[in-house]
């Protein structure tokens, strides 16, 4: 989610207006076709509702109804938040709104597993990844679902937003790291991350490699090359083998429910 609205203000991709209100068409948004659009409808309903219980009681409803907390973090959470976005770009909702329904999603993710958004799950030898979100708190949700889902797959994740550059120098001093992952929104710049990944080596005692996703990817080509990263992809795991790093055994990921 992002405040760019350079795209065209006619735009509805995704939209449908029904009786002078814009709903979400969840069909526009790839891998979804699986997922159970009344549950989406519901949760993205939810999200923008005055009722501020209104997300868990949905939540409790879908797991009570057999859906798997992971499959509510991974896959559902993401497409509601990515239709706010569109709508946000579209006109059809305000910033406010927007800003509201995104932190109420991410609220959900912390209730979903707490463990998710620490290094609680993390064995003594899981690779360390340095997680950066250049913007600053209030569009970092797309940032704490990358954080969950390397921790899920085992990783150890210290988790960075809109860092200054002395706070870089920092933590790269404090810490070794195995890999930079950097989480950027369409409208970022490609220089300010060319710039900041070029600091980062230099700050870095060994060449450590570097993967950049979100929503930057989108419509510019080319990204890897131009700011200097070895893998540019919205893939979890795509990034992790691409970086070269070993997961180690992780038990238990499949939780029980907690909410």
């Amino acid at each position: 989610m992002t405040q760019d609205r350079t795209r065209d203000k006619g735009a509805t991709r995704g939209l449908a207006i029904v009786s002078g209100r814009a709903h979400p068409d969840f069909t526009a948004i790839p891998h979804t076709a699986d997922l159970d659009s009344t549950l989406l409808f519901d949760l993205w309903e939810a999200a923008l509702s005055a009722d501020r219980a209104a997300c868990q009681q949905v939540l409790r409803r879908a797991i009570t109804n057999g859906v798997s907390q992971i499959t509510l973090a991974d896959r559902y959470i993401p497409a509601v938040a990515h239709q706010l976005g569109e709508m946000w770009c579209a006109d059809t909702l305000g910033f406010a709104e927007v800003t509201i329904g995104t932190a109420r999603l991410q609220a959900l993710l912390r209730e979903l597993g707490p463990e998710w958004t620490a290094d609680q799950m993390a064995p003594a030898d899981a690779p360390l990844i340095l997680l950066i979100s250049p913007q600053n708190d209030q569009h970092t949700l797309g940032t704490v679902l990358v954080a969950g889902q390397l921790r899920r797959r085992g990783c150890s994740v210290r988790m960075v937003l809109d860092p200054a550059r002395d706070d870089l120098a920092r933590i790269m001093h404090q810490m070794s790291f195995n890999a930079v992952f950097i989480s950027a929104s369409q409208s970022e710049s490609l220089e300010k991350l060319r710039r900041m990944i070029d600091f980062l080596r230099k700050c870095s005692d060994e060449p450590l490699p570097f993967a950049l996703g979100g929503g930057v990817l989108e419509d510019k080509r080319q990204v890897a090359s131009l700011v200097g990263v070895e893998v540019a992809t919205n893939s979890i795991d795509e990034a992790i083998k691409k970086c070269g790093l070993t997961l180690p055994p992780t038990p238990g990921a499949n939780c029980a429910p907690k909410v």
